[in-house]
């Protein structure tokens, strides 16, 4: 057995600032694995990075141990270099984790632009569902738009609800269909095999935000129906292009959205003095069970008909020979600019450009706001024809499945929100009482 009088560790860098490496005997270290007590020598680390690491045989400075020492020491003592049977021996490589192989996968932007591609593809998705997946998922990408898309948790989401409630000022109804959004796009990655499902398993979990507040009061205030004073006070100052939308939509209670895109070539006469039209895709086209039972239907009566007339300009009707029920269309002798009945009206100065160009809802609205502002009313969206002309058409004595299908809802329960009643029923119920 070798006789150590003192250890002395060999350190590869310098220790503190200005110090110089030391050379000398490497020290030997005790540790303990399955039970076993053993020693080993760390050596210094190497132009690679790496530090080698000799488990010695034997028990802890048992005979076998030192005469493995003594035999280290002495290559290293003498030729300042790893010993043979060190430097050779490489560790065993381990299969990647899963986890491992998807960390260098995509990013959270690289999963979020890859939905909105998925969903620009699909027939039944509007432009105003791929512009409220952009904004949905903008701050997502502010904030971890450059990290693993499998790092993506819980805790992740909860930061972006925070952070659209409190720096966006967004509702809580609209962040937690944003955050249905966002779930969408990594189960779709996940479909894709990119993300595991237990992580959208995960993100299914994030609690929703309430709409109401502390003190148990609404958010927000609910969605009223506008007066029809209002209305006609603002159509005064609205363009005759935007004023006619506003009494067809008024009229047959159809979404902004699904007029500003009715194309000229699909209107039909289903009866004398009645058109309609059939969109193949809507809002609740996908979302609905009963979809394919009840489909989307837009009637239009003789005051909207003289309206849409104006704007297509000359036609003819023509018949199709089908199997069953005859079709009959609205052939317009001359398709107006982008195939649309409703377009922008022609500008002057500035905003030429934007002549005849389609609405879309976020232009309509603003022009709306605008003119309210002249007229000096309270501003009112489009949204609210629809509760107007839904609470019209039911105090009017119309049954409440027939006004729920002009809306194109797929449940009572969401017409019965659109209804305002007057004491029109009240009133019937106190003359019965004689």
């Amino acid at each position: 057995m070798a006789k150590r009088s003192k250890k002395i560790e060999v350190v590869a860098r310098p220790r503190g600032r200005g110090r110089k490496k030391r050379t000398g005997v490497l020290s030997y270290y005790k540790f303990s694995k399955g039970g076993r007590v053993a020693g080993r020598i760390i050596y210094p680390q190497q132009p690679d990075g790496r530090r080698p690491t000799e488990y010695l045989p034997g028990a802890y400075e048992s005979d076998e141990m030192m005469a493995a020492y003594n035999r280290s020491m002495g290559h290293w003592l003498t030729h300042k270099t790893l010993p043979p049977w060190v430097a050779e021996k490489t560790r065993r490589a381990k299969p990647p984790s899963v986890r491992k192989v998807l960390k260098v996968g995509k990013t959270v932007a690289q999963v979020c632009e890859q939905f909105i591609e998925h969903e620009k593809s699909m027939q039944n998705k509007s432009a105003e569902e791929i512009r409220n997946c952009v904004y949905a998922f903008a701050p997502l990408v502010k904030l971890y738009g450059d990290e693993p898309a499998v790092e993506l948790g819980a805790g992740e989401l909860i930061q972006w609800q925070r952070h659209c409630r409190e720096d966006r000022g967004n509702s809580a109804d609209y962040i937690n269909g944003n955050a249905g959004r966002i779930v969408r796009a990594f189960n779709h990655a996940a479909e894709l095999g990119d993300l595991p499902r237990k992580q959208v398993a995960e993100l299914q979990l994030v609690k929703r935000l309430s709409p109401y507040t502390p003190d148990g009061e609404p958010e927000r205030e609910p969605v009223r129906a506008v007066y029809r004073d209002d209305v006609e006070a603002t159509l005064e100052y609205l363009p005759e292009a935007a004023a006619d939308l506003v009494r067809v939509m008024l009229g047959c209670g159809a979404r902004a959205g699904e007029l500003v895109r009715m194309p000229a070539d699909e209107l039909q006469e289903i009866e004398p003095e009645v058109w309609a039209w059939f969109p193949s895709a809507h809002k609740t086209s996908k979302r609905s069970k009963n979809a394919k039972k009840r489909p989307r239907s837009i009637v239009f009566g003789p005051p909207e008909i003289a309206i849409i007339a104006k704007r297509l300009g000359p036609y003819q009707i023509q018949q199709e020979r089908t199997i069953g029920a005859p079709v009959v269309r609205i052939v317009p002798d001359q398709l107006p600019p982008h195939n649309l009945v409703f377009r922008k009206p022609n500008y002057t100065g500035n905003n030429a450009h934007r002549s005849g160009r389609p609405w879309d809802r976020n232009s309509f609205r603003q022009a709306i706001h605008r003119a309210c502002k002249k007229a000096g009313v309270e501003p009112w969206s489009p949204h609210q024809m629809r509760h107007a002309a839904c609470s019209e058409l039911y105090n009017s004595g119309i049954a409440i499945a027939d006004v729920m299908q002009m809306l194109g809802h797929t449940t009572m329960a969401t017409t019965e929100n659109y209804i305002t009643p007057d004491l029109s029923g009240l009133v019937k119920l106190a003359k019965v009482r004689k």
